[in-house]
Protein backbone atom coordinates (compact mmCIF):
# COMPACT_ATOMS: atom_id res chain seq x y z
CA UNK A 1 0.00 0.00 0.00
CA UNK A 2 3.08 2.54 0.55
CA UNK A 3 4.41 2.26 -2.72
CA UNK A 4 0.99 2.15 -4.08
CA UNK A 5 0.91 5.62 -2.67
CA UNK A 6 3.89 6.97 -3.93
CA UNK A 7 2.80 5.73 -7.06
CA UNK A 8 0.56 8.25 -7.07
CA UNK A 9 2.64 10.85 -6.63
CA UNK A 10 3.74 12.69 -9.56
CA UNK A 11 8.12 12.23 -9.22
CA UNK A 12 6.96 8.38 -8.24
CA UNK A 13 8.00 8.22 -12.39
CA UNK A 14 11.12 7.71 -11.26
CA UNK A 15 10.63 6.52 -7.39
CA UNK A 16 13.66 6.10 -4.92
CA UNK A 17 16.01 3.28 -5.15
CA UNK A 18 14.29 1.69 -1.88
CA UNK A 19 11.06 1.79 -4.02
CA UNK A 20 12.57 0.56 -6.92
CA UNK A 21 13.91 -2.50 -5.07
CA UNK A 22 10.44 -3.73 -4.01
CA UNK A 23 9.26 -2.97 -7.21
CA UNK A 24 12.24 -5.09 -9.25
CA UNK A 25 11.11 -7.82 -7.10
CA UNK A 26 7.81 -7.71 -7.06
CA UNK A 27 7.91 -7.56 -10.90
CA UNK A 28 8.97 -11.32 -11.09
CA UNK A 29 7.42 -13.40 -13.43
CA UNK A 30 4.91 -10.49 -13.46
CA UNK A 31 4.35 -9.02 -16.82
CA UNK A 32 4.18 -5.40 -15.44
CA UNK A 33 4.13 -3.41 -12.12
CA UNK A 34 1.06 -1.20 -12.42
CA UNK A 35 1.24 2.16 -12.30
CA UNK A 36 -1.94 4.18 -12.17
CA UNK A 37 -1.43 7.60 -12.44
CA UNK A 38 -4.02 10.40 -13.15
CA UNK A 39 -4.77 11.85 -17.05
CA UNK A 40 -4.39 15.21 -15.83
CA UNK A 41 -1.39 14.65 -13.97
CA UNK A 42 0.10 13.19 -16.91
CA UNK A 43 -0.85 16.25 -18.92
CA UNK A 44 0.71 18.46 -16.64
CA UNK A 45 3.90 17.02 -16.84
CA UNK A 46 3.89 16.97 -20.39
CA UNK A 47 3.28 20.22 -21.14
CA UNK A 48 5.83 21.37 -17.85
CA UNK A 49 8.53 19.29 -19.34
CA UNK A 50 8.04 20.35 -22.78
CA UNK A 51 6.81 23.57 -22.93
CA UNK A 52 5.80 24.05 -26.28
CA UNK A 53 2.70 24.63 -28.07
CA UNK A 54 0.33 22.75 -30.05
CA UNK A 55 0.75 19.59 -28.62
CA UNK A 56 -2.26 17.33 -28.91
CA UNK A 57 -1.49 13.43 -27.29
CA UNK A 58 -4.43 11.06 -26.38
CA UNK A 59 -2.42 9.90 -23.04
CA UNK A 60 -4.81 6.78 -21.45
CA UNK A 61 -5.39 7.08 -17.70
CA UNK A 62 -3.06 4.47 -16.48
CA UNK A 63 0.67 3.62 -16.64
CA UNK A 64 2.31 0.04 -16.38
CA UNK A 65 6.31 0.29 -15.93
CA UNK A 66 8.37 -2.49 -15.24
CA UNK A 67 11.69 -1.78 -14.86
CA UNK A 68 15.08 -3.31 -14.02
CA UNK A 69 17.90 -0.38 -12.91
CA UNK A 70 20.79 -2.48 -11.98
CA UNK A 71 22.34 -6.07 -12.00
CA UNK A 72 21.57 -6.97 -8.65
CA UNK A 73 17.85 -5.36 -9.28
CA UNK A 74 17.28 -7.14 -12.44
CA UNK A 75 18.98 -10.74 -10.58
CA UNK A 76 15.82 -10.25 -7.88
CA UNK A 77 13.34 -9.89 -10.92
CA UNK A 78 14.53 -12.24 -13.26
CA UNK A 79 16.65 -14.55 -11.73
CA UNK A 80 13.23 -17.50 -11.79
CA UNK A 81 12.31 -15.95 -15.79
CA UNK A 82 14.13 -17.89 -18.09
CA UNK A 83 16.60 -15.93 -27.25
CA UNK A 84 19.62 -16.09 -31.57
CA UNK A 85 22.39 -13.66 -33.35
CA UNK A 86 25.86 -15.42 -32.70
CA UNK A 87 28.71 -13.32 -33.87
CA UNK A 88 29.39 -14.20 -37.65
CA UNK A 89 31.66 -16.90 -38.46
CA UNK A 90 32.75 -15.43 -41.67
CA UNK A 91 32.10 -12.30 -43.87
CA UNK A 92 31.32 -12.10 -47.40
CA UNK A 93 34.20 -10.80 -49.21
CA UNK A 94 35.06 -10.54 -52.98
CA UNK A 95 36.00 -8.47 -55.81
CA UNK A 96 32.90 -6.58 -55.98
CA UNK A 97 32.00 -6.28 -52.31
CA UNK A 98 33.30 -5.30 -49.40
CA UNK A 99 32.20 -5.17 -45.52
CA UNK A 100 33.76 -2.89 -43.28
CA UNK A 101 34.74 -2.64 -39.90
CA UNK A 102 35.20 0.59 -38.41
CA UNK A 103 35.32 2.85 -35.56
CA UNK A 104 33.77 6.37 -36.20
CA UNK A 105 36.73 7.69 -37.01
CA UNK A 106 39.17 5.14 -39.22
CA UNK A 107 37.26 2.72 -40.82
CA UNK A 108 39.26 -0.39 -41.76
CA UNK A 109 38.63 -2.38 -44.89
CA UNK A 110 38.78 -5.73 -44.67
CA UNK A 111 40.41 -7.18 -47.43
CA UNK A 112 43.71 -6.42 -49.55
CA UNK A 113 42.77 -6.80 -53.31
CA UNK A 114 39.59 -4.98 -54.21
CA UNK A 115 38.65 -3.15 -56.86
CA UNK A 116 39.25 0.33 -58.28
CA UNK A 117 35.41 1.23 -57.56
CA UNK A 118 35.47 -0.89 -54.21
CA UNK A 119 38.72 1.06 -53.28
CA UNK A 120 37.10 4.55 -54.56
CA UNK A 121 34.10 3.95 -52.64
CA UNK A 122 35.67 2.88 -49.43
CA UNK A 123 37.82 5.83 -49.03
CA UNK A 124 34.73 8.15 -49.62
CA UNK A 125 32.61 6.07 -46.88
CA UNK A 126 36.21 7.13 -44.54
CA UNK A 127 36.23 10.87 -45.57
CA UNK A 128 32.26 11.02 -45.38
CA UNK A 129 32.37 9.30 -41.89
CA UNK A 130 34.83 12.06 -40.64
CA UNK A 131 33.69 14.80 -42.47
CA UNK A 132 30.23 14.21 -40.39
CA UNK A 133 32.63 14.55 -37.27
CA UNK A 134 33.82 17.57 -37.97
CA UNK A 135 37.13 16.87 -40.58
CA UNK A 136 36.20 17.26 -44.36
CA UNK A 137 39.83 17.94 -45.39
CA UNK A 138 39.49 13.57 -46.25
CA UNK A 139 36.80 14.82 -49.32
CA UNK A 140 39.02 17.15 -51.24
CA UNK A 141 40.99 13.85 -52.62
CA UNK A 142 37.76 11.41 -53.22
CA UNK A 143 35.33 14.49 -54.96
CA UNK A 144 35.68 15.79 -58.37
CA UNK A 145 35.37 19.18 -58.12
CA UNK A 146 32.23 19.61 -60.15
CA UNK A 147 30.66 16.99 -57.93
CA UNK A 148 26.91 16.20 -57.65
CA UNK A 149 24.63 15.51 -54.80
CA UNK A 150 21.85 14.49 -54.60
CA UNK A 151 20.14 13.34 -51.54
CA UNK A 152 16.58 13.47 -49.84
CA UNK A 153 16.85 17.29 -48.62
CA UNK A 154 20.05 18.58 -50.25
CA UNK A 155 20.87 19.25 -54.00
CA UNK A 156 24.25 19.99 -54.23
CA UNK A 157 26.52 20.84 -57.12
CA UNK A 158 30.33 21.54 -56.55
CA UNK A 159 32.86 20.25 -54.11
CA UNK A 160 33.28 23.77 -52.36
CA UNK A 161 29.42 23.68 -51.66
CA UNK A 162 29.03 19.87 -50.77
CA UNK A 163 31.59 20.63 -47.76
CA UNK A 164 29.98 24.08 -47.01
CA UNK A 165 26.31 22.18 -46.63
CA UNK A 166 28.12 19.36 -44.18
CA UNK A 167 29.66 22.00 -42.12
CA UNK A 168 26.55 23.93 -41.71
CA UNK A 169 24.47 20.52 -40.89
CA UNK A 170 27.25 19.57 -37.92
CA UNK A 171 27.17 23.13 -36.50
CA UNK A 172 23.16 23.01 -36.39
CA UNK A 173 23.31 19.39 -34.72
CA UNK A 174 26.06 20.32 -32.79
CA UNK A 175 24.14 23.26 -30.69
CA UNK A 176 22.20 20.49 -28.32
CA UNK A 177 23.85 20.99 -25.02
CA UNK A 178 26.42 17.99 -24.24
CA UNK A 179 25.28 16.31 -27.38
CA UNK A 180 27.42 13.35 -28.80
CA UNK A 181 28.99 14.29 -32.15
CA UNK A 182 27.39 13.01 -35.37
CA UNK A 183 28.68 9.17 -35.75
CA UNK A 184 28.49 8.33 -39.13
CA UNK A 185 29.29 4.16 -39.68
CA UNK A 186 30.10 2.61 -42.72
CA UNK A 187 28.88 -0.73 -43.46
CA UNK A 188 29.73 -2.22 -46.93
CA UNK A 189 30.84 -0.84 -50.23
CA UNK A 190 29.90 -2.67 -53.09
CA UNK A 191 30.85 -2.48 -57.03
CA UNK A 192 27.05 -2.16 -58.95
CA UNK A 193 28.61 -2.06 -62.55
CA UNK A 194 31.16 -0.57 -64.52
CA UNK A 195 32.66 3.12 -62.54
CA UNK A 196 29.41 2.89 -60.03
CA UNK A 197 29.64 1.83 -56.56
CA UNK A 198 27.24 1.81 -53.44
CA UNK A 199 28.05 2.51 -49.81
CA UNK A 200 25.73 1.30 -46.94
CA UNK A 201 25.74 3.71 -43.74
CA UNK A 202 24.30 4.37 -40.83
CA UNK A 203 23.89 7.97 -39.12
CA UNK A 204 23.40 8.88 -36.02
CA UNK A 205 22.68 12.68 -34.82
CA UNK A 206 20.93 13.86 -31.65
CA UNK A 207 18.44 16.52 -32.57
CA UNK A 208 18.75 20.22 -30.90
CA UNK A 209 15.51 19.86 -28.89
CA UNK A 210 14.18 20.13 -25.57
CA UNK A 211 13.45 16.55 -25.44
CA UNK A 212 17.04 15.61 -27.45
CA UNK A 213 15.50 13.22 -30.29
CA UNK A 214 18.08 10.55 -31.12
CA UNK A 215 17.96 9.99 -35.02
CA UNK A 216 18.96 7.01 -36.59
CA UNK A 217 19.09 6.56 -40.06
CA UNK A 218 20.51 3.86 -42.56
CA UNK A 219 20.95 4.40 -45.74
CA UNK A 220 22.99 4.04 -48.92
CA UNK A 221 25.10 6.10 -51.19
CA UNK A 222 25.36 5.39 -55.19
CA UNK A 223 28.32 7.03 -56.50
CA UNK A 224 29.33 7.35 -60.22
CA UNK A 225 33.18 7.53 -60.61
CA UNK A 226 35.94 8.21 -63.08
CA UNK A 227 39.47 8.13 -63.54
CA UNK A 228 41.60 10.67 -61.46
CA UNK A 229 43.82 13.13 -64.42
CA UNK A 230 46.86 12.04 -62.71
CA UNK A 231 46.06 8.29 -62.54
CA UNK A 232 46.49 7.54 -59.17
CA UNK A 233 42.59 6.54 -58.54
CA UNK A 234 39.14 7.09 -58.87
CA UNK A 235 37.18 10.29 -58.26
CA UNK A 236 33.74 10.73 -57.18
CA UNK A 237 31.35 12.76 -59.92
CA UNK A 238 27.84 12.04 -58.65
CA UNK A 239 26.19 11.00 -55.31
CA UNK A 240 22.85 9.90 -54.54
CA UNK A 241 21.98 9.04 -51.40
CA UNK A 242 18.09 7.12 -50.19
CA UNK A 243 17.47 6.81 -46.97
CA UNK A 244 15.24 3.92 -45.34
CA UNK A 245 12.55 6.55 -44.26
CA UNK A 246 11.26 9.60 -46.27
CA UNK A 247 12.10 13.29 -44.87
CA UNK A 248 8.42 13.13 -43.23
CA UNK A 249 8.96 9.91 -41.89
CA UNK A 250 11.92 10.95 -40.18
CA UNK A 251 10.40 14.24 -38.91
CA UNK A 252 7.44 12.61 -37.27
CA UNK A 253 8.68 9.57 -35.91
CA UNK A 254 12.27 9.98 -34.84
CA UNK A 255 12.17 14.45 -34.21
CA UNK A 256 9.06 14.51 -32.98
CA UNK A 257 8.29 13.49 -29.03
CA UNK A 258 7.20 9.63 -29.34
CA UNK A 259 4.62 8.52 -26.99
CA UNK A 260 5.80 6.00 -25.63
CA UNK A 261 9.08 8.76 -24.59
CA UNK A 262 6.15 10.91 -22.52
CA UNK A 263 4.75 7.96 -20.99
CA UNK A 264 8.62 7.16 -19.36
CA UNK A 265 8.81 10.74 -18.73
CA UNK A 266 11.69 11.20 -15.95
CA UNK A 267 12.24 7.57 -16.16
CA UNK A 268 14.23 7.08 -19.21
CA UNK A 269 15.75 9.67 -22.15
CA UNK A 270 14.25 9.76 -25.47
CA UNK A 271 15.27 6.42 -27.35
CA UNK A 272 17.58 5.72 -30.33
CA UNK A 273 15.68 3.47 -32.80
CA UNK A 274 16.90 0.75 -34.33
CA UNK A 275 16.56 1.86 -38.09
CA UNK A 276 15.07 -1.35 -40.19
CA UNK A 277 14.25 -0.64 -44.24
CA UNK A 278 11.31 -1.87 -45.45
CA UNK A 279 11.65 -3.12 -48.62
CA UNK A 280 8.45 -4.48 -50.28
CA UNK A 281 5.10 -4.72 -48.79
CA UNK A 282 3.20 -7.89 -49.53
CA UNK A 283 -0.28 -9.58 -48.76
CA UNK A 284 -0.52 -10.34 -44.87
CA UNK A 285 3.75 -9.23 -43.96
CA UNK A 286 6.10 -6.49 -44.78
CA UNK A 287 9.85 -8.11 -46.44
CA UNK A 288 12.47 -5.86 -44.18
CA UNK A 289 16.03 -5.56 -43.53
CA UNK A 290 17.73 -5.43 -40.70
CA UNK A 291 20.95 -3.42 -41.04
CA UNK A 292 24.42 -4.72 -39.38
CA UNK A 293 25.00 -3.66 -35.70
CA UNK A 294 26.99 -4.36 -32.79
CA UNK A 295 24.76 -5.63 -29.97
CA UNK A 296 25.35 -7.37 -26.38
CA UNK A 297 24.21 -10.51 -27.00
CA UNK A 298 22.64 -12.32 -23.70
CA UNK A 299 21.23 -15.90 -23.89
CA UNK A 300 20.41 -18.75 -22.10
CA UNK A 301 18.56 -22.01 -22.75
CA UNK A 302 15.19 -22.98 -21.39
CA UNK A 303 13.64 -26.09 -20.68
CA UNK A 304 10.40 -28.20 -19.20
CA UNK A 305 7.60 -25.56 -18.02
CA UNK A 306 9.49 -23.05 -19.09
CA UNK A 307 9.35 -23.07 -22.71
CA UNK A 308 5.89 -21.27 -22.92
CA UNK A 309 5.55 -19.73 -19.76
CA UNK A 310 4.77 -15.91 -19.99
CA UNK A 311 7.65 -13.84 -19.35
CA UNK A 312 8.78 -9.88 -19.90
CA UNK A 313 11.01 -9.18 -22.77
CA UNK A 314 13.41 -7.79 -20.33
CA UNK A 315 16.90 -8.48 -20.91
CA UNK A 316 18.49 -11.08 -18.18
CA UNK A 317 20.14 -10.00 -14.65
CA UNK A 318 23.84 -11.26 -16.28
CA UNK A 319 23.50 -8.69 -19.61
CA UNK A 320 23.23 -5.52 -17.01
CA UNK A 321 26.93 -4.31 -15.26
CA UNK A 322 26.15 -0.78 -14.78
CA UNK A 323 24.23 1.42 -12.11
CA UNK A 324 21.79 4.38 -12.91
CA UNK A 325 22.51 8.11 -11.24
CA UNK A 326 19.96 10.36 -11.09
CA UNK A 327 22.30 13.01 -12.28
CA UNK A 328 24.12 11.61 -15.35
CA UNK A 329 22.80 11.60 -19.03
CA UNK A 330 22.88 8.15 -20.69
CA UNK A 331 21.74 6.66 -23.57
CA UNK A 332 18.58 4.44 -24.59
CA UNK A 333 18.34 2.01 -27.31
CA UNK A 334 14.77 0.71 -29.05
CA UNK A 335 13.36 -2.03 -29.54
CA UNK A 336 14.49 -4.67 -27.48
CA UNK A 337 14.60 -7.73 -30.01
CA UNK A 338 14.05 -11.18 -28.55
CA UNK A 339 14.76 -14.03 -31.01
CA UNK A 340 13.31 -17.77 -30.42
CA UNK A 341 14.43 -21.21 -31.71
CA UNK A 342 14.26 -24.73 -30.83
CA UNK A 343 17.15 -27.11 -30.09
CA UNK A 344 18.04 -30.56 -29.15
CA UNK A 345 19.88 -30.00 -25.59
CA UNK A 346 21.00 -32.81 -22.77
CA UNK A 347 18.39 -34.42 -21.08
CA UNK A 348 18.94 -35.35 -16.94
CA UNK A 349 18.73 -38.61 -18.27
CA UNK A 350 21.27 -38.73 -21.00
CA UNK A 351 19.20 -38.42 -23.70
CA UNK A 352 18.42 -35.24 -25.42
CA UNK A 353 15.04 -33.27 -25.36
CA UNK A 354 13.51 -30.15 -26.84
CA UNK A 355 14.98 -26.98 -25.49
CA UNK A 356 14.38 -23.14 -26.07
CA UNK A 357 17.17 -20.56 -27.09
CA UNK A 358 16.17 -17.56 -25.83
CA UNK A 359 18.40 -14.59 -26.93
CA UNK A 360 18.18 -10.83 -26.40
CA UNK A 361 19.53 -8.71 -28.71
CA UNK A 362 20.49 -5.38 -27.35
CA UNK A 363 22.13 -2.88 -29.90
CA UNK A 364 24.80 -0.39 -29.03
CA UNK A 365 24.29 2.85 -28.67
CA UNK A 366 25.41 4.16 -32.67
CA UNK A 367 27.61 7.23 -30.70
CA UNK A 368 29.27 4.66 -28.69
CA UNK A 369 30.86 3.55 -32.32
CA UNK A 370 31.61 0.07 -33.96
CA UNK A 371 34.87 -1.26 -31.90
CA UNK A 372 33.82 -3.82 -28.95
CA UNK A 373 37.81 -3.45 -27.73
CA UNK A 374 36.75 -0.18 -26.84
CA UNK A 375 33.91 -1.02 -24.84
CA UNK A 376 33.63 -2.19 -21.32
CA UNK A 377 32.96 -5.94 -20.84
CA UNK A 378 28.70 -6.84 -20.78
CA UNK A 379 29.48 -9.54 -18.50
CA UNK A 380 27.23 -8.92 -15.69
CA UNK A 381 27.32 -12.52 -13.62
CA UNK A 382 26.91 -14.99 -16.82
CA UNK A 383 28.70 -17.45 -14.31
CA UNK A 384 26.35 -17.49 -11.62
CA UNK A 385 24.22 -20.81 -11.03
CA UNK A 386 21.38 -20.39 -13.43
CA UNK A 387 17.81 -20.93 -12.13
CA UNK A 388 15.93 -24.39 -12.54
CA UNK A 389 15.14 -24.87 -16.27
CA UNK A 390 17.83 -22.80 -17.15
CA UNK A 391 21.40 -23.90 -18.64
CA UNK A 392 24.00 -22.02 -20.93
CA UNK A 393 23.74 -18.73 -19.96
CA UNK A 394 26.15 -16.16 -21.66
CA UNK A 395 26.45 -12.50 -22.93
CA UNK A 396 28.93 -11.05 -25.13
CA UNK A 397 29.30 -8.63 -27.84
CA UNK A 398 28.30 -9.94 -31.04
CA UNK A 399 28.67 -8.17 -34.81
CA UNK A 400 25.24 -8.52 -36.27
CA UNK A 401 25.07 -8.49 -39.83
CA UNK A 402 22.30 -7.95 -42.08
CA UNK A 403 19.27 -10.13 -41.94
CA UNK A 404 15.96 -10.11 -44.50
CA UNK A 405 12.81 -11.00 -42.22
CA UNK A 406 9.67 -11.48 -42.83
CA UNK A 407 7.37 -8.67 -40.62
CA UNK A 408 3.98 -8.51 -39.29
CA UNK A 409 2.80 -6.27 -36.23
CA UNK A 410 0.60 -7.77 -33.59
CA UNK A 411 -2.31 -6.41 -31.69
CA UNK A 412 -2.49 -6.07 -28.20
CA UNK A 413 -0.30 -7.93 -25.21
CA UNK A 414 3.03 -9.89 -27.03
CA UNK A 415 1.87 -13.27 -25.27
CA UNK A 416 3.45 -16.44 -26.03
CA UNK A 417 0.06 -17.65 -28.21
CA UNK A 418 0.06 -14.36 -30.04
CA UNK A 419 4.11 -13.97 -30.92
CA UNK A 420 3.85 -17.98 -31.59
CA UNK A 421 0.93 -17.83 -34.00
CA UNK A 422 1.93 -14.91 -35.68
CA UNK A 423 5.57 -16.32 -36.40
CA UNK A 424 4.03 -19.74 -37.73
CA UNK A 425 1.48 -17.38 -39.95
CA UNK A 426 4.38 -15.36 -41.02
CA UNK A 427 7.16 -18.49 -42.03
CA UNK A 428 2.89 -19.93 -43.97
CA UNK A 429 3.01 -16.84 -46.46
CA UNK A 430 6.73 -16.08 -46.88
CA UNK A 431 7.08 -19.62 -48.10
CA UNK A 432 3.76 -19.28 -50.31
CA UNK A 433 5.06 -16.73 -52.06
CA UNK A 434 8.50 -18.75 -52.44
CA UNK A 435 10.93 -17.42 -49.78
CA UNK A 436 12.97 -20.26 -48.09
CA UNK A 437 12.57 -19.48 -44.10
CA UNK A 438 15.06 -20.06 -41.89
CA UNK A 439 14.06 -22.97 -39.19
CA UNK A 440 15.43 -24.89 -36.38
CA UNK A 441 13.55 -28.26 -35.29
CA UNK A 442 10.77 -27.71 -38.00
CA UNK A 443 9.87 -24.13 -36.16
CA UNK A 444 10.43 -21.05 -37.45
CA UNK A 445 13.28 -18.91 -35.83
CA UNK A 446 11.40 -15.67 -34.79
CA UNK A 447 12.52 -12.33 -33.51
CA UNK A 448 10.44 -10.27 -31.36
CA UNK A 449 10.50 -6.69 -31.74
CA UNK A 450 9.22 -5.06 -28.38
CA UNK A 451 9.22 -1.25 -28.98
CA UNK A 452 7.15 -0.85 -25.74
CA UNK A 453 10.76 -1.58 -23.93
CA UNK A 454 13.83 0.18 -24.67
CA UNK A 455 17.67 -0.62 -23.29
CA UNK A 456 19.93 2.30 -21.24
CA UNK A 457 23.26 2.74 -21.70
CA UNK A 458 25.47 4.86 -19.02
CA UNK A 459 27.95 7.31 -19.37
CA UNK A 460 30.43 4.42 -18.94
CA UNK A 461 29.11 2.63 -21.85
CA UNK A 462 27.26 -0.21 -19.14
CA UNK A 463 23.73 -1.53 -19.60
CA UNK A 464 22.29 -0.27 -16.60
CA UNK A 465 18.89 0.07 -17.29
CA UNK A 466 15.86 -1.59 -18.62
CA UNK A 467 12.28 -0.66 -19.37
CA UNK A 468 8.97 -2.09 -20.41
CA UNK A 469 6.05 0.31 -20.99
CA UNK A 470 3.00 -1.52 -20.57
CA UNK A 471 0.38 0.28 -22.43
CA UNK A 472 -3.52 0.40 -23.46
CA UNK A 473 -3.63 -2.26 -26.32
CA UNK A 474 -4.67 -0.01 -28.95
CA UNK A 475 -1.12 1.93 -28.44
CA UNK A 476 1.08 -1.13 -27.78
CA UNK A 477 3.74 -1.35 -30.47
CA UNK A 478 5.33 -5.18 -31.35
CA UNK A 479 6.33 -6.89 -34.25
CA UNK A 480 7.28 -10.38 -34.97
CA UNK A 481 9.67 -11.75 -37.52
CA UNK A 482 11.11 -14.61 -39.26
CA UNK A 483 14.44 -14.84 -41.04
CA UNK A 484 14.46 -15.33 -44.78
CA UNK A 485 17.07 -17.13 -45.88
CA UNK A 486 18.99 -15.65 -48.63
CA UNK A 487 21.61 -17.58 -50.43
CA UNK A 488 24.63 -15.16 -50.63
CA UNK A 489 24.07 -14.73 -46.33
CA UNK A 490 24.86 -16.36 -43.80
CA UNK A 491 22.30 -17.30 -40.71
CA UNK A 492 23.60 -18.66 -37.46
CA UNK A 493 21.83 -21.44 -35.66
Amino acid sequence: RRDRRRLHRPHALLPAAATRSRLAARARMAPSVTQPIALTRVVVLVLCSFSITAMAWSVPSSLNVAYVTSSKQARRALNAVPSICAKSAARHSSDHTIEMTMSPSSPTLQSASQSAEVVAAGIYGTALANAWRGDDKGLNSILSADVQLDTPIWQVQGRDDYRQTLKEATEFLGRAQEAPPPTLLVLSAEKVGEGVAKVQWRLFVEWPSLWRSRVHIFGESELELKKAADGSGMLVTSVREQWHQSPNEVFLQQIMPRVRDIFSLWNTPTAEHFPIKMEEKRKGYDLALMPPTLAVQADWVETGDLLLREQMPLPPFFAFTGEVKRTEWYSSVSPVILRRSLERVPAADGKTQVGQRRRWLLPVPTAFGDDETSLPSPDGGADEEPAAGISQQSVKYVRQQAQRVAMRAIQGTPSNKAVLSAAVELAECAERDGLKVVKQEGRPVLLHLCYDAKVGFNSRQKVSMAVWLSVPKRLQENKVCVLIQDDDRHHDS
